[in-house]
């Protein structure tokens, strides 16, 4: 797979469509030579040879550390509710967050 390729003015603003991005003509140009730039660069890494390097998915060596679950005494629905003036069928009562 070649990096090394030249995207045309055309092609720059149909990408530019497809993320919802309005360009200028003038955006456009420069960014015809911002990513060939940015294509030239990258087309660099075909020159390493990466053979024998192994898949990385971390690097630290850090390990999560987790705790058992323990089912601990709670607040009671009636408690948490008491300081209400808007409840309806044991639950809190709000507004409306969608409109009709």
């Amino acid at each position: 797979m070649t990096l090394n390729k030249k995207l045309s003015e055309k092609e720059i603003k149909h990408l530019a469509k497809l993320s919802f991005l309005g360009i200028s003509e003038k955006e456009a140009v420069k960014l015809e030579k911002d990513i060939a730039s940015i294509l030239e660069f990258v087309g660099q890494l075909e020159s390493v040879n990466a053979n024998e390097v192994k898949p990385t998915a971390q690097t630290t060596g850090l390990e999560n550390i987790l705790r058992d679950d323990l089912v601990i005494e709670s607040i009671s629905q009636e408690n948490a509710l008491s300081q209400t003036k808007s409840k309806h069928d044991g639950y809190f009562k709000t507004k409306a967050i969608f409109g009709k």
